[in-house]
């Protein structure tokens, strides 16, 4: 079963990435006074809010799993990208609205350090909790054919790499793409592609739809609301570069994986 305490850290960082997105998604353009950092353009704004939407339907659906195997496929991908974003955060803090002129940026701001410095220790401690209470669990039999779980581990080698070398060296791997970015928002994309990295490849490893019904649901509602995203900033991309095209079928790729996930684990 799924102790309690990973059940609440899971709903509690499903409430903080739920009101997080909702200035970048919204409000994308407005990101100067309503947000930790000033986020251009705004499609990459848009691009954060999506996927802290998409990262709420993860840590909602696993906390609603009963058995931890079901839920424990939330877990890895979302340290992956929190301990990605802390890294990040630290490396360009020149760039936070620690001096905001507004107080409310500013708490907000410092409310996003704390967060990302504190999460990583929660989600460590509750891991040892469920590990010690269950184990790790054991895999169910795999439901998933061959072919699907060497296609999502192929996914996840593109996306998770092209994540890590974005994190890494973002004015290299930035002309990979669709529109521009600087280092900071370079890095923080990076760390979404690592987060969605590592959830594919946990989906390919588990093999079974059912206990990747977490993943699944994210993937979705992740290709979904990147895609309104996209639509609603079709100008930014660079349309005669093949990265934009990529982009566009991957964002589609990942919707159809959502619903196939979904309807089989159904």
């Amino acid at each position: 079963m799924t102790i309690p305490a990973m059940r609440r850290l899971l709903v509690l960082a499903a409430v903080l990435v739920l009101l997080i997105g909702i200035p970048l998604f919204l409000f994308p353009g407005s990101t100067e006074d309503s947000f930790s950092w000033t986020v251009r353009p705004d499609l990459t704004a848009a691009f954060f809010g999506a996927g802290y939407w998409a990262a709420a339907v993860l840590e909602m659906t696993g906390a609603r799993r009963d058995r931890w195997g079901d839920a424990r496929i939330a877990v890895p991908a979302v340290a992956v990208f929190t301990v990605a974003t802390l890294a990040t955060t630290v490396v360009h803090l020149d760039r936070f609205h620690f001096d905001h002129p507004d107080l409310v940026t500013r708490v907000g701001t410092w409310g996003w350090l704390v967060v990302y410095a504190v999460v990583p220790l929660l989600i460590l401690g509750a891991l040892a909790a469920q590990l010690r209470s269950t184990g790790w669990a054991e895999r169910a039999g795999a439901s998933m054919a061959v072919s699907t779980r060497r296609g999502l581990a192929a996914a996840a080698a593109v996306i998770g790499g092209l994540g890590l070398g974005l994190l890494a060296a973002p004015g290299l791997f930035d002309a990979a793409w669709p529109w521009p970015l600087s280092a900071l928002t370079g890095r923080a994309v990076g760390a979404w592609l690592a987060g969605m990295g590592a959830l594919l490849g946990h989906m390919a490893w588990d093999g079974d739809w059912a206990r990747s019904l977490p993943a699944s649901a994210a993937a979705g509602a992740f290709g979904l609301l990147q895609g309104i995203a996209l639509v609603r900033h079709l100008g930014t991309p660079e349309w005669s570069h093949p990265a934009s095209w990529a982009y566009a079928i991957a964002l589609v790729g990942l919707f159809t994986l959502g619903l196939q996930g979904m309807r089989r684990a159904a």
